[in-house]
Protein backbone atom coordinates (compact mmCIF):
# COMPACT_ATOMS: atom_id res chain seq x y z
CA UNK A 1 0.00 0.00 0.00
CA UNK A 2 1.35 3.20 -0.66
CA UNK A 3 1.14 6.33 1.51
CA UNK A 4 1.12 9.73 -0.13
CA UNK A 5 0.10 13.26 1.20
CA UNK A 6 -1.29 16.01 -1.49
CA UNK A 7 -0.13 19.56 -0.94
CA UNK A 8 -2.96 22.22 -1.13
CA UNK A 9 -1.49 25.15 0.40
CA UNK A 10 2.39 26.18 1.17
CA UNK A 11 3.19 29.09 3.04
CA UNK A 12 6.80 30.54 3.65
CA UNK A 13 7.14 31.76 7.12
CA UNK A 14 10.86 32.72 6.81
CA UNK A 15 13.19 33.42 4.43
CA UNK A 16 16.69 33.23 5.80
CA UNK A 17 20.27 33.82 4.66
CA UNK A 18 20.58 29.74 4.76
CA UNK A 19 17.37 28.51 5.17
CA UNK A 20 13.86 28.72 4.29
CA UNK A 21 10.60 27.40 6.72
CA UNK A 22 7.62 26.81 4.94
CA UNK A 23 3.86 25.88 6.56
CA UNK A 24 2.47 23.10 4.53
CA UNK A 25 -1.27 22.55 4.28
CA UNK A 26 -1.97 18.77 3.26
CA UNK A 27 -4.35 15.93 2.59
CA UNK A 28 -3.72 12.66 4.18
CA UNK A 29 -5.03 9.33 2.51
CA UNK A 30 -7.96 9.27 4.50
CA UNK A 31 -9.38 12.82 3.26
CA UNK A 32 -8.27 14.28 6.63
CA UNK A 33 -5.79 17.76 6.30
CA UNK A 34 -2.53 17.85 8.53
CA UNK A 35 0.23 20.49 8.36
CA UNK A 36 4.12 19.96 7.87
CA UNK A 37 6.59 22.32 8.82
CA UNK A 38 9.29 22.09 6.61
CA UNK A 39 13.00 23.60 6.27
CA UNK A 40 14.79 23.85 3.10
CA UNK A 41 18.52 25.19 1.98
CA UNK A 42 20.89 24.32 -0.62
CA UNK A 43 22.19 21.17 1.15
CA UNK A 44 25.40 20.38 2.58
CA UNK A 45 28.63 18.12 2.90
CA UNK A 46 30.42 16.10 5.22
CA UNK A 47 34.51 15.15 4.05
CA UNK A 48 35.61 11.78 5.99
CA UNK A 49 39.48 13.08 5.45
CA UNK A 50 42.49 11.59 6.20
CA UNK A 51 45.68 13.11 7.50
CA UNK A 52 49.30 12.10 6.19
CA UNK A 53 49.54 9.52 9.12
CA UNK A 54 45.61 8.44 7.97
CA UNK A 55 43.87 9.31 10.65
CA UNK A 56 40.47 10.76 10.51
CA UNK A 57 40.51 14.55 10.52
CA UNK A 58 37.88 16.04 13.28
CA UNK A 59 36.68 19.41 14.26
CA UNK A 60 36.01 21.18 17.60
CA UNK A 61 32.75 23.82 16.58
CA UNK A 62 30.25 25.26 19.14
CA UNK A 63 26.79 24.29 18.24
CA UNK A 64 24.34 27.12 19.76
CA UNK A 65 21.24 24.96 18.82
CA UNK A 66 23.23 22.20 21.22
CA UNK A 67 24.64 24.81 23.60
CA UNK A 68 27.96 23.39 23.38
CA UNK A 69 31.47 22.10 21.59
CA UNK A 70 30.77 19.10 19.33
CA UNK A 71 33.09 16.85 17.72
CA UNK A 72 32.29 16.39 13.82
CA UNK A 73 33.65 15.53 10.88
CA UNK A 74 34.71 18.62 8.25
CA UNK A 75 31.08 19.58 7.47
CA UNK A 76 29.10 22.73 5.68
CA UNK A 77 26.78 24.32 3.16
CA UNK A 78 26.61 24.09 -0.26
CA UNK A 79 26.58 28.05 -1.64
CA UNK A 80 24.02 28.31 -3.68
CA UNK A 81 24.78 26.81 -7.22
CA UNK A 82 27.93 25.43 -6.23
CA UNK A 83 29.02 22.07 -6.76
CA UNK A 84 28.79 19.57 -3.93
CA UNK A 85 32.48 18.15 -4.52
CA UNK A 86 33.64 21.60 -4.99
CA UNK A 87 31.60 22.72 -1.42
CA UNK A 88 33.46 19.28 0.12
CA UNK A 89 37.42 20.93 -0.97
CA UNK A 90 36.16 24.45 0.17
CA UNK A 91 34.97 23.17 3.47
CA UNK A 92 37.98 20.68 4.71
CA UNK A 93 39.98 23.92 3.47
CA UNK A 94 38.34 26.26 5.87
CA UNK A 95 37.61 24.26 9.15
CA UNK A 96 41.31 22.04 8.91
CA UNK A 97 43.64 23.39 6.83
CA UNK A 98 44.15 20.72 4.71
CA UNK A 99 43.85 21.07 1.04
CA UNK A 100 41.84 18.00 -0.76
CA UNK A 101 44.42 15.32 -2.69
CA UNK A 102 41.59 12.47 -4.33
CA UNK A 103 37.92 13.17 -3.75
CA UNK A 104 36.27 10.31 -3.48
CA UNK A 105 32.21 10.68 -3.18
CA UNK A 106 30.85 8.24 -0.80
CA UNK A 107 26.87 8.95 -0.95
CA UNK A 108 24.36 11.10 -0.40
CA UNK A 109 21.78 11.02 2.69
CA UNK A 110 19.26 12.76 4.45
CA UNK A 111 19.95 14.01 7.97
CA UNK A 112 16.25 14.52 8.66
CA UNK A 113 13.16 13.57 6.77
CA UNK A 114 10.31 14.28 9.13
CA UNK A 115 11.07 18.12 8.84
CA UNK A 116 14.14 18.85 7.12
CA UNK A 117 14.41 18.97 2.88
CA UNK A 118 18.50 18.69 3.42
CA UNK A 119 20.58 16.53 1.33
CA UNK A 120 24.23 15.76 2.67
CA UNK A 121 26.79 14.74 0.20
CA UNK A 122 29.43 12.76 1.43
Amino acid sequence: MAFFEKQLESKTIYNGAILTLKCDKVELDDGTTAYRELVENNGGVCVLAFDENEKVLLVKQYRYALGREMLELPAGKIDKGEDPAEAAKRELEEETGYICGELIPLGVFNPSVAYLREKMYM
